[in-house]
């Protein structure tokens, strides 16, 4: 068993310590692996296992959640509990032998997995006020929840692995799933070979294609137990009501499982003992994600849950790696990517940590993406000398922007922060103290003082709009390190 919390889990440029969720969690492991071998071509391993986790959230007080463009006041809108059980059972076969001249390892396998899933969740009031105080809108929860589901999943599956050649080697399988909470069944194959373009083997390329599904969560299949909310918007003298509508939680019919579609192929070449490099490319091509779209009528709402999420996460890299024995370690990698997505993912929205408001979707940039990446680390060490270095240079990441009732303006996502630099930078000498030959030393992070922000007020309303908050600071350890 083990047990952590976290206190205030949303602390944040604008969310003082009163305004945030501690999390509280238990987690039950158990595991037993079996494994047999029956003849020189006969293995099998059995698991069987159970985990349990036990989650609670916890705000800091009842008071109303207040958002203002400049702060948030009050205590957190919602308290949870999440406790869920499953128990696994999975079994594979692997035979070993000779079909037409080739060697094979085939895998056959099942896999059974039982969950179940209860939970609470009561949201208090939340009050969204303009810069002068005035109330622009306010959400209000109607009654609290008490969810449960149990769904039982279970796979099979069969991959090959045929060694064509000492330089070839290809891998080529298949999976079917069945979704317990969506009640789907769903197929995913693959392929993947690598071959060594050199009798060395010292240049190695890399491919494969493949369909992955992912399992539902269980939350999903218990979406409309949640709360309804009462939105309501206010005129400008922040007392007058424009609009109330009370949206419900709907399930969307027909829905089938997330899933993805990757292929990826890498390049790897030593070129000599001191030096090697390598490219990869990587596409993935996600569908049927889950999303929560507000959809209004007069008087009524609904946040409708489907799976019509589409994701699209492309890259290249390349990298090098110098090493010299006994002491130079370099390595630099650039990374070109691109990451966009629907963005109002059922997780971000309904987690345990919920969002106090949600918006209509769109397709951008995911909050995650950063077009361009510069990494490089090096070390150098001599018998009384170690000096270290380290830089992560990336684009800024996106941002919306948003006026006074927290509605997003223009397209999601077209904004950026400024670029993001992390260095460190890091001298040791090992000295003679008595019997006693221990490293001593400092190590420095952002020790060029580099303005590299992680958040920026987006608030149209806010009298610091567009201000950039949360850089790194200038960081010295001492460092005092004894070894063996």
């Amino acid at each position: 068993m083990f047990s952590n919390g976290n206190v205030n889990a949303t602390l944040g440029t604008f969310i003082p310590p009163a305004a945030t969720v501690d999390l509280h969690r238990t987690m039950t492991h158990v595991a037993g692996v079996s494994r047999s071998v029956w003849t020189q071509w006969l293995q099998s391993e059995t698991t069987v296992g159970l985990q349990s986790y036990n989650i609670r959230s916890d705000p800091h007080g009842g008071a109303p959640m207040v958002l203002s463009p400049e702060t948030t006041l009050g205590n957190f809108f919602n308290r949870q509990t999440r406790d869920t059980a499953s128990y696994q059972l999975a079994h594979t076969l692997t035979i070993t032998g000779t079909g037409a001249g080739l060697a094979h390892v085939v895998k056959v396998g099942v896999d059974l997995l039982a969950s179940e899933y209860s939970g609470s969740s009561t949201s208090g009031p939340v009050r969204i006020e303009q810069a002068n105080g005035a109330l622009a809108r306010s959400l209000d929860f109607v009654g609290s929840t008490s969810e449960r589901i149990h769904r039982v999943d279970a796979a099979l599956f069969v991959e090959d692995q045929v060694q064509l050649s000492d330089r070839w080697l290809v891998e080529a399988g298949a999976r079917l799933d069945r979704d317990g909470v969506l009640n789907r069944v769903n197929a995913a194959p693959r392929v993947g070979a690598s071959v060594a373009l050199n009798a060395a083997r010292t240049a190695m390329l890399r491919g494969g294609v493949g369909r992955f599904t992912e399992r539902t969560p269980l939350a999903a299949g218990v979406f409309e137990q949640f709360q309804s909310v009462i939105d309501t918007r206010y005129a400008p003298d922040g007392s007058t009501p424009v609009s109330a509508v009370r949206y419900q939680t709907v399930a969307a019919p027909n829905m089938r499982t997330a899933g993805s579609t990757v292929w990826s192929l890498n390049f790897e070449d030593r070129v000599n003992a001191t030096l090697s490099w390598h490219a990869a490319l990587l596409d993935r091509s996600g569908s049927h994600a889950l999303i929560v779209d507000p959809i209004e009528a007069p008087g009524q709402g609904q946040w409708l849950l489907s799976s019509t999420g589409r994701s699209r996460y492309r890259d290249a890299e390349i990298g090098a790696h110098l090493t010299h024995a006994p002491g130079i370690d370099i390595e630099a990698t650039y990374t070109r990517s691109s990451a966009r997505e629907d963005l109002t993912a059922f997780a971000g929205l309904f987690g345990l940590i919920p969002a106090p408001v949600g918006g209509a979707n769109g397709y951008g940039a995911s909050n995650a993406d950063a077009p361009n990446r510069l990494f490089v680390r090096a070390r150098l060490l001599t018998s009384k000398w170690l000096l270290l270095g380290l830089a992560d240079v990336h684009t800024g990441l996106p941002y919306s922007t948003v006026d006074a009732a927290l509605d997003f303006v223009g397209q999601r996502n077209t904004e950026r922060l400024p670029t993001s630099w992390r260095t460190v930078l890091g001298a040791e000498r090992r000295v003679r103290i008595g019997p006693l030959t221990p490293w001593v030393g400092v190590m420095v992070d952002n020790p060029f003082n580099m303005f590299s922000p992680t958040d920026v007020q987006a608030n149209l309303a806010a009298p610091d709009f567009g201000a950039l908050y949360n850089s790194a600071y200038r960081k010295t350890r001492i460092i005092v390190r004894f070894e063996h």
